[in-house]
């Protein structure tokens, strides 16, 4: 099961992909985005758009040696003290 953050996340950002694409095929001009959706727009055939969802779950995921949760008094002098001794916190 995907937590719908990273679902959203993956949607996001094939939507900023597409959309900017659409932009430069279009030359900035909205008069030309309806004859070039289709340069941006997959056809049918071929992979399935999840296709790439894993590789984009491995680029966007972080690891840590420790994770802090809470950014109040102690968890901020936490993380420093991590820092201070080389050890990577998220």
């Amino acid at each position: 099961t995907v937590e719908p953050p990273l679902m959203y996340g993956w949607i996001r950002d094939i939507s900023r992909a597409k959309a900017s694409k659409l932009v430069l095929h279009a030359d900035q001009d909205p008069n030309n985005v309806d004859s070039n959706v289709k340069e941006v727009v997959p056809s049918r055939n071929g992979d399935p758009v999840g296709k790439d969802f894993p590789e984009w779950i491995k680029e966007n995921s972080k690891t840590t040696e420790t994770l802090i949760i809470g950014g109040g008094v102690a968890g901020t002098a936490t993380a420093f003290s991590l820092a201070q001794k080389g050890i990577n916190s998220i």
